[in-house]
Formats: structure tokens, sequence, C-alpha cells
């Protein structure tokens, strides 16, 4: 108490914006209390101390929570904007749990940072956001699709795997309100986010609930048409899994053929393999095989094609010379 008062009248006998505001950070918290309280009676933030936030000086603890105690909810969200993108990039994170507590506001800046058009700022929101998401809650994924928000490639990568395995992770029990994320995530142009979102769909039409197999499935084969092959050959890989009903079987195997030949032949040979369990391959996807394993030299294609023979598909196919 005596300390807290000692540092009340040792303030209030100088001017506010003559405070070293670094070197309070590691003060006593006594000197937080005095300068907090000193300043709620003034009722204003000190001008110096805003001016240097704005440039992304005094970014402290102590600082951060002040503005938040201080000002308004728009005004620290404006005050917070500017000093973060100015701010050095290892002192971002000191943001986080001021955001949280202004709440909506908080997460509404972090979405505007995510589209900040220098590219580190850009980033360092995204990681932020997705920290505040494992902290706050992840009903603000409900509204709008936050993939768009960042413009730069490197943050739209890191939010979408971020995302994947936020909600998808292996361990992760799935929740029926996310099938629709898992769906977009598996048009991601990052594979490892793909792949993660492809895997969570197969157990969302394996665990049978009626209302989710459909569009579970019809993200499924959308992947089957993936630009990265690696994404390809898991979505193929995960569809092998699946118990499908007749009328399943059916749309799967014409989505398959709409496809066509893959540019990877081991996709297509991964491909043939698949519709020679569930139907039957045709004569002119016969002589297809046929054709890619006489001009094929790779070891893993001839041993898919090798497994196609074995499974009773008729005609010349590894049967010549």
């Amino acid at each position: 108490m005596l300390k807290s008062i000692a540092a009340s009248r040792l303030l209030r006998t100088q001017n506010l914006d003559t405070i070293s505001w670094g070197d309070l950070d590691s003060a006593d918290p006594h000197v937080h209390e005095a300068v907090t309280s000193l300043l709620r009676q003034q009722g204003a933030f000190p001008d110096g101390l805003r001016a240097a936030m704005l440039e992304g000086l005094y970014i402290l603890p102590f600082t951060l929570n002040l503005a938040l105690t201080l000002l308004p909810a728009e005004r620290a969200s404006a005050l917070y904007w500017s000093a973060f993108a100015r701010t050095s990039r290892e002192k971002r994170s000191l943001f986080l749990e001021p955001l949280l507590e202004l709440a909506q506001e908080g997460w509404s800046l972090l979405l505007a940072l995510m589209s900040h058009s220098e590219p580190e700022v850009a980033e360092d929101a995204v990681l932020l956001a997705l920290r505040w998401l494992e902290r706050g809650g992840r009903e603000v994924l409900e509204g709008p699709d936050l993939l768009q928000k960042p413009t730069g490639a490197s943050a739209q990568r890191k939010l979408a795997v971020g995302l994947a395995q936020l909600l998808f992770a292996p361990h992760q029990a799935l929740e029926s309100r996310w099938l629709g994320w898992a769906v977009r995530l598996a048009r991601s142009a990052d594979y490892q986010a793909a792949n993660l979102a492809v895997q969570s769909l197969a157990r969302y039409h394996l665990r049978g609930q009626e209302e989710e197999r459909e569009l579970a499935l019809e993200g499924l084969l959308r992947a089957n048409n993936h630009p990265h092959r690696m994404v390809r050959l898991e979505a193929l890989t995960q569809l092998r899994k699946l118990q499908l009903q007749p009328a399943e079987c059916w749309r799967s195997v014409t989505a398959m053929r709409l496809y066509g030949l893959d540019p990877d032949a081991l996709v297509t040979a991964q491909r043939w393999l698949w519709i020679q369990e569930v139907e039957q391959l045709t004569s002119y996807e016969r002589v297809q095989a046929e054709d890619l394993r006489q001009d094929c030299q790779d070891p893993e294609v001839l041993e898919a094609l090798k497994l196609l023979a074995s499974q009773g598909l008729n005609g010349s196919l590894l049967g010549g010379s």
C-alpha cells in the first residue's frame, strides 16, 4: 500500500508524456496500478504514448493493456492496427491477449490484418488468428469464408494448413458443422491442407450419417481432380476405403471416367484399379491400359498394372512379351 501511494505521488509531480514507457514494463506492479489509476482520473490516453505506439514503439504488455483499459474498443482497435503493422515481428504475439479481450472486434481486426498488403504483416496476422481460434472459440468460422482473406500465397497456405490442422487433425473428433470447411479445404492449393481435408471427408462418409454422406462423397470426387498429384492419389486411397451404395458407386465411376486420362500415369493406373474393383473396365480402357504398359518405364505404374491384371482383367495386358 505504501509503495502504491509513493508511486502515485511521484507520478503526479511529472508530465506523463515524459515517462519512459519502456522502463515501466518491468516496473513494480504498484507502479502499474498507480499509472493506470492516474490516467483513469485524467480520462485521457497520453498523446505521446499513442503517437509512439502508432509508429510501433513501446509495444509492451503494459502499454497494450493500458490502451485496452483507457480507450473505447473501436479506438483501441485502430491503435492496434497501426501498431501491429509497424512493430517488429517478434513482438506481434503480444497482441493476442488484448485481441481476445476485444472479442468480436478483436477478431474483426485480425481479419483486416490478414488482408494487409505487406506479406509479413498478413502472415503474422494469420498465425495470430489461428491462435485466437484455439483460445477464443471457433464459432466465427461459421461466418464468411476466411480462405480468401489473405491476398498473398504464403499467407493463404499458412491459413489453409492451420485451419485443416485445427479442425481435421486425426486426433480431432469430427463435428458436422465443419463438413463444409472440409469440402473447401480439400480444394486448397496447399497439398498438406487438402490431404488432411480429404482424409476427414472419408471419415465423415464412413461414420454413416445420411445428411453428410452426399456432401462428403462430392468433396472426395472433386479432390480426385485436384491440381496436385499427391492430393489425387490420397483422394483415391480414401475413396477405396468407403462402402459405397450402388447409386454412389455409379456416380463415382462416372465422375472418374469424365476426368479421363490423368496427366500422371500412376494416378491413371490407380483409378483403373479402383474402377475394376467396384465395376469393370470397358474394352477401350483395357486397350488404354495395354498401351500404357508398353510405353511406361515407371516401376510403380507397372506394379499397379500388374495388380490390375491379377484382378481378372481379360485381354493381352501384361500377357505379351
